[in-house]
């Protein structure tokens, strides 16, 4: 294999510190099957102790970099989410 796919997939497993944590607080909140965990940013800050807007970012991170959580965002109306799941 070339150098750089080995680089990629070697990056993407390994997790700094911060995310290991937040990701297990998503996943203490999941069912057995590890789906569908419905947990608030503000909860998930409380668990971790961590602030609301790295948490944020760390989401962000999990879900677009390494692609480890997917968001659902349930809406309401348009404008007016329920929750993200």
């Amino acid at each position: 294999m070339r150098a750089s796919i080995l680089r990629r997939i070697f990056r993407r497993v390994t997790l700094p510190p911060a995310e290991g944590i937040v990701l297990d607080a998503i996943l203490s909140k999941a069912n057995m099957f590890g789906k569908r965990a419905r947990v608030a940013f503000k909860c998930l800050a409380a668990i971790t102790g961590f602030s609301i807007r790295h948490v944020k970012r760390i989401v962000k991170s999990l879900t677009y970099e390494r692609r480890l959580l997917r968001v659902t965002k349930r809406v309401l109306w348009p404008g007016h989410n329920a929750i993200n799941v």
